[in-house]
């Protein structure tokens, strides 16, 4: 044992649970450095102070602060109802009966099993806990201890952030992770998911910036966003656009926004200055959440300025040299900016993914936008895919509605969906047959069998 290098012990650490390597750290000498590696280098965090405070003493250890590389940190935020000052009663009502997926006899029967000295007592470190919570959620408090804890973590090159409104935890399929250290990835990550509640908004927004001012962002690798609104997102940000550094190691960017109406220019300013500020992006994930609905297509086909369009995102002469993969939802752009884009990245780009991407002009033009179909005999033609997926709807706003399955595993590989996919990637026989070649407003050009998988919803 004495004799193996530290390279091999900390492949054999990483085999073992973390109750196990909790022991070995503390038995064996010899095995302490490598079973260290492997509990602290994934850091996970609650958003509360004691979680917090441990975090500090580990960026305060001599050894330990140098082993950190990632930190999953849970933000368990708060708003301003839950943090008002109430009566026994009250919280009784409010609180006690909250998040336990009951009825209201079974609620009933629950609190009536409780002493009103345990019902004391739970309230007593229910206000506690809040009170805490409340001081975390001052945005100077937060700010100050990032501050603190990054400066010491000398190694530390991301961050996974998932927020989530305590009171909404019965939704999640399982329980949050605890804040002590695990042998997650090694990945260098920043990851953001965004409560629910429209008055912790803008809060979550300026928490991101705020871990990704405190971080190296020169050394990050991937960031990972979700469930934040575009138009708060980017006024919250700290940094103007000019001032927008090189992300000069980001290789995976993946941005889920919230649903909005109303997107401007001016709203994706910043996130552009992030994608063309990332040369050597691979992965690239962007989504605005949803799409107008058929029926306001079919009412109000001028309605594109709800959307964000493809070249208000990216240029559409940007060329990202190293992107092999690619997934974008619920945007619009012209069949010919699209073609532009992707033939620039011919030579990297495998693997496609679109959902409720629509062919159209902002400003509502009447005028042809392209077809879905010739872009898949264009995908077919001059792309070497290797992979292209296709989700929910997609139109041209002039004569093509198509609406493909979401449940993949729903249909044999036979089904439409497929056939259209296999086509686009070089594998399967085109599955369209024309009808009309003449390019008329609302008249069906294209025919596919009908199956549940894809839908031809005809023109507008």
């Amino acid at each position: 044992m004495d004799r193996l290098p530290l390279e091999l012990l900390h492949k054999i650490c990483v085999l073992l649970e973390n109750k196990d390597l909790k022991s070995i750290r503390i038995t064996s000498s010899r095995l302490q450095p490598a079973a260290e590696l492997v509990l602290f280098q994934t850091i996970h965090v609650r958003y509360s102070l004691e979680s917090l405070e441990n975090l500090r003493n580990i960026s305060c250890h001599p050894n330990l602060r140098l082993v950190v590389r990632f930190i999953d940190y849970n933000f368990l935020s708060v708003d301003e109802h839950d943090i008002q000052t109430r009566n026994f009663a009250s919280w009784v009502n409010s609180t006690v009966e909250s998040g336990l997926c009951l009825s209201s006899d079974q609620i009933d029967g629950f609190i009536g099993a409780l002493t009103t000295d345990e019902l004391i007592k739970y309230q007593s470190s229910y206000s506690n806990w809040m009170h805490h919570q409340n001081g975390l959620a001052c945005h100077q408090t937060m700010t100050d201890y990032l501050t603190s804890i990054l400066q010491q973590l000398e190694h530390l090159n991301g961050f996974h952030f998932s927020g989530l409104d305590h009171r909404q935890q019965r939704r999640l399929s399982s329980p949050p992770m605890p804040w002590s250290g695990s042998y997650g990835g090694t990945c260098q990550i920043i990851s953001l998911e965004s409560t629910e509640s429209g008055q912790q908004l803008l809060k979550d927004e300026i928490t991101f910036w705020d871990f990704f001012d405190a971080a190296r962002i020169s050394q990050l690798r991937e960031i990972s966003m979700s469930r934040l609104m575009l138009a708060s997102w980017n006024s919250a940000a700290s940094r103007k656009v000019e001032d927008f550094e090189t992300l000069s190691k980001l290789e995976t960017l993946s941005l889920d926004f919230r649903f909005g109406h109303r997107i401007t220019n001016n709203q994706t300013s910043l996130l552009r200055a992030m994608l063309t500020n990332s040369p050597v992006i691979r992965s690239l994930h962007v989504s605005f959440d949803e799409m107008i609905y058929i029926e306001d297509i079919k009412r109000a086909p001028d309605q594109t300025w709800k959307v964000v369009s493809l070249s208000d995102m990216i240029p559409t002469n940007h060329h990202f040299r190293h992107l092999k993969y690619l997934s974008l939802e619920a945007l619009i752009t012209t069949e010919l900016d699209f073609r532009i884009f992707l033939k620039a990245h011919k030579t990297t780009l495998r693997f496609l993914v679109l959902s409720q991407v629509h062919f159209g002009f902002r400003d509502g033009s009447n005028l042809n936008p392209g077809s879905w179909v010739e872009f898949f005999q264009f995908l077919n033609e001059e792309m070497d895919l290797e992979s292209a997926q296709f989700y929910r709807y997609f139109s041209n706003y002039w004569d093509e509605i198509w609406r493909f399955g979401i449940k993949d595993r729903q249909w044999g590989p036979e089904c439409s969906k497929s056939r259209v996919e296999r086509y686009a990637t070089r594998q399967g026989p085109n599955p369209f047959t024309s009808l009309d070649n003449s390019p008329k407003k609302g008249v069906l050009r294209w025919k596919v069998e009908d199956d549940d998988s894809l839908r031809n919803f005809g023109g507008l």
